[in-house]
C-alpha cells in the first residue's frame, strides 16, 4: 500500500455522468429498419472510430472541481481523476468552504418493461457527507433526424495511375492480403474525405463527420444512392479514387426514450453515440494534431529538455447519462518534438545551448560515433523541410553523415557542419533544414523527462476545469459547421451533480499504530512499517561517474537512518561498493571477470560478508532527485514487507475474516499501432494475503493487439494457488480456499465490453480445478465481482459448485 499520495477515500455520487449505457458493441453501424444491418454495430477497428478505444472512467465523469461541506480545492496530485464524489485517489489537498445549496440529483423513473444491462440498481446510497460536484460534463441537445451511415474503409483507397486497369480488383481483393498498417494513415485518409467533400459540393451539400477509418456519418441521405465512386485531388501527384457505399440508417429517437428509462440498451443506441462523437470530433482533428481520441495544441506547452516539448491535449465523447446526453471533455498530455532549424534541436539534444557555435559540436571531426549514434537515433524519420528554388518540400531523415558538408560533395561558409539524407541520392546540410511543427515524440522519455510530463499532467481540480473552459471557447462548438449540420447544441458551462465523501478507513501500521487520513491523504514519516522486511545483505552497484565520493557516503547513511526509523532490520552501515561504466544495454551485460555486474557486486559482498545480498541498489545516471524515503518504502515491498494495511474490519468488502478475499487486476498492454511482429502482453496481479496488501504478478505474451486474454485461466489459478500457499505456510490458516473474488479488468475497447466479459469470466477451468482441490472441494455458493475501473462495468459471477456463470453486468452508476 502507498503512503499520504494515494488516499482511499472515493466519493461515488449519483450523478457520475456514466449514465445507464450499456457499451458499445463491436462491430459496424446501426441495424437499419430494426433489422440487422451489414456488420452489425459500429467498428472498434482503430483508436479514431467512434467510441471504440478506451475507458468510460475518462468517458464517464471524472470530477473536476467541487463545493460543499468538504468541497476540493485539490493537492498537488489530487482530485483530477477521482469517479464522481470527490476526493479522488492522489494527493489531494484541503477541500475549501465555498458552500452552495445542493443540486437537486437527475432522478429517472426506470419502466418494468426496462431490462437492465446487468444488476439492476436497488436504490441511491446515503453513506458519507452530500457535496455538490463540478464535473467535467458538457450538456448536449441532440436532434432526432435520422443518422446515415456510410462505409469508407481504407481499402477503397486507390490510386489511379497505379491501378488503373485494375481498380475494382484492388478494392476488393487488396483489402484481405495486404496487413493494415499497409494502407493510407489515418491522418492522410481524413484529408482525403475532407477535400472529396469540397470538391463535390453537390453532392455533399451537409458534410459527413468521418473517423479516420471505415464510417461516414451523415445528417442526410447523398443523392447518388447506394454506392459511388469520385475522384479527389490530394495535392499528389496522382488523384485517388475513393468509394463510398451506404451502410445503415440509425435512429436517434431510441436514445431519448432510453435515457429517459423508457426502452432497454441495444444497437440503435450503440450507433447513436458513436455517430454523435465522430461529429463532436471532426472539426478539432482536422485543425490539430490528434492522437486515439484527443487532439493536442499549443495553447498550453511546457519545455521538457533536449528538444522535446509538453502539449496539452483535451479529450471529449458523448455519453448517455440519466435523463440527457452529455459531452465529456477531460485533459491529456504527449510529447512533440520542438519545430524551427534542426541545427538547433540538435545542439540542444546534445546539451549545449541552441545559440551556440554549430561547428564545435555538429562538424564531422568533433561529433564522436557515441553521440552521432544517439543523435541519429533521436532525428530518424523526423520530417524537415527544404527551400530549394523558391519550392518547400517535407521529406523524413534517414541518416546522418559521419564527415562534414564541406567533405561530401560541396562547400560550406561555416566550415562544413554535418548533413541529413533525405533520400537515396539527397544530403542536406544540417543548417538548411526545418522541422516541421506538430511531430510527436515516441521514444522512451528520460526520469528527468517523465517528472516533467508528471507535473504537467497533474493539476489541482480547479486548474484542470480552467484548462478545459478556455479550450472549449477556442473549439466554439456553436461554430463548428459539422455540429452545425447535425442540429448539435452544447451548454458551455459544466455541470453540477451531487455526491458523496465516503469515510476514510483507519490505517494501521507496525506497533498497532493507528492513523486516519484525512481529505484523502495521509504521511507515513515517523511510523513504523506494518511488516518490515530483514535485509540479510546489501550491495550498491555505481554506474553514475558524476557521482562523489561524499554522495556515496551520503547514500550510505541515509540507507542506514531510514531502513532503522522504519524498522528495517540487517541494513550496513558500510555496505561493498561497485563502480561501473557502461551505457545502454551494457548496464547487464557480463563484465570482463566473466561474469555480470550484478553477479559482481554480490559475490564482493559475499566475500566481505559471508553471505549473498538480498537487496543490491544500483545508482544509474540521471536518475533524478527522487526522496530517499519513498526509494525505502519500495525496497520493503520488493524484499517481501507490508508498509501499511487497512485496519480490519474498517473495509469490510476486504477483510472481513469470515469471507476470505482476493483482489485481482488484469489489463492487455499492446504495441505502438501499425506493429503486427510485436506481440501484446498480459497481465495479472493478485493479493495473496487475508488484507490484500501482498501481490503476486504474471505476466504473458499472446498475438499482437489481441484485446481479451488467452491464458486466463492459467494465469487466475496461479494467482489462486499463490493465495492458498500464502494462507497455509505464513498466515497458518485453516481454510485456505478464497470465498470471494474482486476483479478489475482494464483496458477492454468500450465496443468489446460484453463480449470480452463473456468470454473472459468463463475461466471455469480454474475455478474448477481449485474446487475439486481437497481444501476447497466444500465450495458451494461464491461471489465474484469484475469490474473495469476505466469502463465502469461491473459484472456479478456466482459459483455453485464447480461451475463460475455471470448472472448480469451494468454500469458502476446503475448500481
Amino acid at each position: 500500500m502507498a503512503d499520504r499520495g494515494r488516499g482511499r477515500g472515493r466519493g461515488r455520487g449519483r450523478g457520475r455522468g456514466g449514465g445507464p449505457g450499456g457499451p458499445p458493441s463491436p462491430a459496424r453501424g446501426g441495424p437499419p429498419k430494426g433489422g440487422p444491418g451489414r456488420g452489425g454495430s459500429p467498428s472498434e477497428s482503430s483508436a479514431g472510430s467512434g467510441l471504440s478505444r478506451g475507458g468510460a472512467s475518462r468517458v464517464g465523469s471524472p470530477s473536476v472541481s467541487s463545493t460543499g461541506p468538504a468541497a476540493a480545492s485539490g493537492g498537488d496530485r489530487g482530485g483530477d481523476r477521482g469517479r464522481g464524489g470527490p476526493p479522488s485517489r492522489g494527493r489531494g489537498g484541503p477541500w475549501g468552504k465555498n458552500v452552495t445549496a445542493a443540486a437537486a440529483p437527475d432522478r429517472v423513473d426506470i419502466a418494468s418493461s426496462v431490462v437492465a444491462a446487468g444488476v439492476k440498481r436497488p436504490g441511491f446510497g446515503t453513506l458519507g457527507v452530500p457535496v455538490d460536484v463540478i464535473v467535467n460534463c458538457f450538456r448536449v441537445e441532440v436532434p432526432k433526424n435520422i443518422i446515415y451511415h456510410y462505409d469508407i474503409g481504407k481499402r477503397y483507397f486507390t490510386n489511379i495511375a497505379h491501378h488503373c486497369i485494375k481498380a475494382e480488383w484492388v478494392v476488393f481483393i487488396v483489402a484481405a492480403i495486404l496487413p493494415e498498417d499497409k494502407f493510407l494513415p489515418q491522418k492522410a485518409t481524413m484529408e482525403i474525405i475532407r477535400k472529396m467533400q469540397e470538391q463535390y459540393p453537390t453532392i455533399f451539400t451537409k458534410r459527413g463527420s468521418y473517423d479516420g477509418r471505415k464510417n461516414l456519418y451523415s445528417p442526410i441521405k447523398y443523392s447518388f444512392g447506394n454506392q459511388a465512386q469520385y475522384e479527389v485531388n490530394d495535392g499528389g501527384r496522382n488523384p485517388q479514387r475513393v468509394r463510398i457505399q451506404f451502410a445503415a440508417t440509425i435512429n436517434p429517437s431510441s436514445t431519448t426514450e432510453y435515457i429517459q428509462g423508457r426502452m432497454s440498451h441495444h444497437e440503435q443506441i450503440v450507433a447513436t453515440i458513436i455517430a454523435y462523437s465522430v461529429a463532436i470530433r471532426m472539426q478539432p482533428i482536422q485543425d490539430h494534431p490528434f492522437k486515439a481520441r484527443s487532439f493536442l495544441t499549443r495553447s498550453e506547452v511546457k519545455d521538457m529538455g533536449r528538444s522535446v516539448e509538453l502539449w496539452r491535449g483535451f479529450f471529449q465523447s458523448v455519453r448517455p447519462v440519466m435523463g440527457k446526453m452529455v459531452i465529456n471533455v477531460d485533459i491529456s498530455s504527449t510529447a512533440f518534438y520542438k519545430s524551427g532549424p534542426l541545427i538547433k534541436l540538435c545542439l540542444e539534444y546534445l546539451g549545449q545551448s541552441p545559440e551556440g557555435d554549430p561547428v564545435q559540436f555538429l562538424s564531422g571531426a568533433r561529433l564522436d560515433p557515441r553521440n552521432r549514434r544517439d543523435l541519429l537515433k533521436f532525428i530518424r524519420h523526423l520530417n524537415v523541410r527544404t527551400q530549394r528554388n523558391g519550392e518547400s518540400r517535407v521529406r523524413p531523415i534517414k541518416d546522418i553523415t559521419e564527415k562534414g558538408a564541406d567533405t561530401l560533395m560541396f562547400a560550406s561558409d561555416n566550415g562544413g557542419t554535418i548533413s541529413v539524407q533525405l533520400s537515396k541520392t539527397a544530403w542536406v546540410p544540417i543548417e538548411c533544414c526545418d522541422v516541421v511543427p506538430g511531430q510527436f515524440y515516441r521514444k522512451t522519455l528520460t526520469p528527468d523527462q517523465t517528472k516533467h510530463m508528471v507535473e504537467f499532467s497533474t493539476l489541482r481540480p480547479d486548474a484542470r476545469l480552467r484548462s478545459i473552459r478556455n479550450e472549449l471557447q477556442q473549439l466554439s462548438y456553436g461554430n463548428n459547421p459539422y455540429l452545425q449540420d447535425f442540429g448539435i447544441n452544447v451548454d458551455p458551462n459544466p455541470m453540477t451533480i451531487e455526491g458523496r465523501i465516503l469515510p476514510s478507513p483507519t490505517l494501521l501500521f507496525g506497533q498497532n499504530v493507528k492513523l486516519q487520513p484525512r481529505d484523502g491523504r495521509w504521511n507515513m514519516r515517523n511510523k513504523v512499517l506494518y511488516k518490515p522486511e530483514k535485509i540479510t545483505g546489501c550491495a550498491i552497484l555505481i554506474y553514475d561517474q558524476r557521482f562523489k565520493p561524499d554522495q556515496e557516503e551520503h547514500l550510505k547513511r541515509s540507507l542506514f537512518d531510514t531502513t532503522r526509523n522504519l524498522g528495517i532490520q540487517g541494513m550496513p552501515p558500510d555496505p561493498p561498493v561497485l563502480r561501473k561504466f557502461a551505457t545502454g544495454t551494457e548496464y547487464w551485460k557480463a563484465s570482463d571477470v566473466g561474469l555480470s555486474h550484478l553477479q559482481e557486486v554480490a559475490m564482493i559482498n559475499k566475500a566481505a560478508k559471508g553471505n549473498m545480498p538480498n537487496l543490491i541498489i544500483a545508482v544509474l545516471p540521471d536518475y533524478g532527485s527522487e526522496d530517499i524515503y519513498t526509494r525505502i518504502k519500495k525496497i520493503n515491498v520488493q524484499l517481501g514487507g507490508i508498509n501499511v494495511i487497512a485496519k480490519p474490519g474498517t473495509v469490510p468488502l476486504l477483510s472481513d475474516r469470515t469471507t476470505p478475499t482476493i483482489v485481482m487486476g488484469a489489463r492487455v498492454r499492446h504495441p505502438r499501432p501499425g506493429s503486427t511482429s510485436v506481440p501484446s502482453y498480459a497481465s495479472v496481479v493478485g493479493s495473496v494475503d487475508s488484507d490484500a496488501s501482498k501481490y503476486v504478478a504474471i505476466t504473458r505474451t499472446q498475438a499482437s493487439r489481441v484485446a481479451m486474454i488467452n491464458d486466463l485461466t492459467d494465469m487466475i489459478t496461479h494467482v489462486i494457488k499463490k493465495y492458498m500457499q500464502y494462507r497455509k505456510e505464513v498466515e497458518k490458516k485453516a481454510d485456505l480456499a478464497p470465498q470471494r473474488l474482486l476483479f478489475y479488468r482494464e483496458g477492454i475497447a468500450e465496443g468489446y465490453l460484453i463480449a470480452d466479459a463473456r468470454c473472459e469470466i468463463g475461466f471455469n477451468g480454474c475455478v474448477r480445478r481449485q474446487a475439486n482441490s481437497r481444501e476447497s472441494r466444500n465450495l458451494k455458493y461464491r461471489k465474484f465481482l469484475v469490474s473495469d475501473p476505466r469502463s465502469q462495468l461491473m459484472i456479478l459471477l456466482t459459483l455453485s459448485g464447480s461451475q463460475l456463470r455471470a448472472i448480469g453486468w451494468a454500469f458502476r452508476d446503475q448500481n
